[in-house]
């Protein structure tokens, strides 16, 4: 509906700098408008008409969707080319997302090895070779980042003057992000010395009677990082995993290096988390063994798989 006095109409352009104005200041707008590109591309957005006739502010609403959806699906622009890695959070399906926009700049692949992936850039087709390269640098960073945030304090027993069993015991869970079974490294384990267990300890790393792992890297956090460098350099869909439970169905087509990276052993049909296979075997040892009720409660499967898991977790 037109207003009732002519006078009440926008001037030519001042409908423009108002929906400006007011897309400028909008949450999902600001961060995507910084760079002479997205505002130009801002400015443009200003200028579609309101072919709808509808209220002003329901206009700017739509503005605000177009903008953001054209800014999505535009190249990189060069905040994200040149923000700082930490910017960037790696997830479980293996993207590389800028934070502060929401925006997937980039995907974790297959490194050397699992601590030491490559990444590559997503969408960004226009960009120069300049600023892809560094973008590029950018999300190695965060990868090696997201790396750090998995082991924590552990590479520095690989390089400071630790004893050569705890430098080769931190090789190991390295390569396992921060679990290994004992029987994969009792020839290690064997040697410890008590020195050796306090620079464990001190770096995280519980020494249980059947697996060595740091407590650090089961947190939230923590886990999603393993699973998109698992799923990275061993593939297998591991995003939809239930990473929290004590213990799930052991899935098919996926590599078991990468159920143990993940901090899940596998054991028959079930895959048992490290802590719950920690707190399991130490019970199994002692003087009162639990009964396949209190297991299957503990390990969260049923009663009839509790004597192949028992059979695999107790296997020399």
């Amino acid at each position: 509906m037109p207003p009732p006095r002519a006078s009440l109409v926008f001037a030519r352009g001042a409908e423009e700098a108002a929906a400006l104005a007011l897309l400028a200041a909008r949450p999902e707008v600001a961060p995507r408008a910084r760079g002479e590109d997205r505002v130009r591309l801002l400015w443009d957005v200003c200028q579609v008409t309101d072919f709808r006739k509808l209220l002003f502010e329901a206009h700017v609403d739509f503005l605000a969707e177009l903008f953001v959806a054209l800014a999505e699906q535009g190249a990189l622009s060069d905040e994200l080319v040149d923000a700082p890695p930490q910017d960037f959070v790696l997830g479980a399906d293996t993207r590389l997302t800028h934070q502060p926009t929401g925006r997937v700049c980039g995907r974790l692949v297959a490194g050397p090895s699992v601590v030491l992936p490559d990444a590559l850039v997503v969408g960004g087709e226009a960009l120069g070779a300049g600023a892809r390269q560094r973008l590029e640098r950018r999300l190695r960073a965060a990868a090696r980042d997201a790396v750090g945030l998995v082991l924590g304090d552990l590479p520095s027993l690989t390089r400071t003057s630790a004893s050569a069993d705890v430098r080769g015991l931190g090789h190991r869970l390295e390569q396992g992000l921060g679990t290994l079974l004992a029987a994969d490294a009792h020839d290690l384990l064997a040697r410890l010395t008590a020195p050796d267990r306090d620079a464990l300890e001190a770096a995280g790393v519980r020494v249980g009677a059947g697996v060595v792992y740091l407590g650090a890297a089961l947190r939230p956090e923590a886990l999603a990082a393993r699973v998109g460098l698992a799923r990275a350099f061993w593939g297998g869909d591991l995003a939809e995993l239930p990473r929290r439970a004590a213990s799930f169905a052991v899935p098919r087509g996926v590599d078991p290096r990468a159920l143990v990276a993940i901090g899940f052993f596998p054991f028959g049909v079930r895959a048992v988390r490290s802590d719950v296979l920690d707190v399991l075997i130490e019970a199994l040892l002692g003087s009162k063994p639990p009964d396949a009720a209190t297991i299957a409660r503990w390990t969260e499967c049923t009663p009839g798989e509790v004597p192949r898991l028992l059979a695999c977790a107790l296997r020399p």
